[in-house]
């Protein structure tokens, strides 16, 4: 129940091509990629990273005709925003849907009796965790 509460209080991560480091490791240099085919931003981040090594021994076969990146830093900011956005709204449809299950489940439990603790309380009602 804590970790619930201490997580909601927090920012959400956003993709950002700046680095800024991570605050709870205590590290100025981070970053974090799942595996490349799942998701977008890990893909990008895969792709600069194998850019920066090539880049490091001379390897150009990880580059555009020019011999840069794939991406401007305005194009990777305009990604990380996009896929920061499309990731919230996964994460919404996500819940919502969840949410949903868990009315259509209740439907036949209308009478019976529970035990939980309730988590917080708000203007709409109350959060009993599972």
């Amino acid at each position: 129940m804590l970790q619930t509460m201490l997580l909601r209080s927090m920012k959400q991560a956003i993709y950002d091509p700046e680095n800024r480091g991570h605050f709870g490791l205590a590290l100025q240099s981070y970053a974090h990629f799942t595996s490349p085919i799942r998701r977008y931003p890990d893909l990008s981040l895969h792709r600069a990273i194998k850019y920066l090594l090539a880049k490091e021994q001379g390897n150009k076969g990880n580059t555009t005709e020019t011999g840069g990146y794939h991406y401007s830093m305005e194009e990777m900011l305009q990604l990380g925003q996009h896929c920061s956005m499309a990731e919230r709204r996964a994460d919404e449809a996500t819940r919502d849907v969840s949410d949903w299950l868990k009315c259509d489940f209740m439907l036949d439990q209308v009478g019976n009796v529970f035990k939980g603790v309730i988590a917080s309380v708000t203007g709409f009602g109350f959060f009993v965790p599972s």
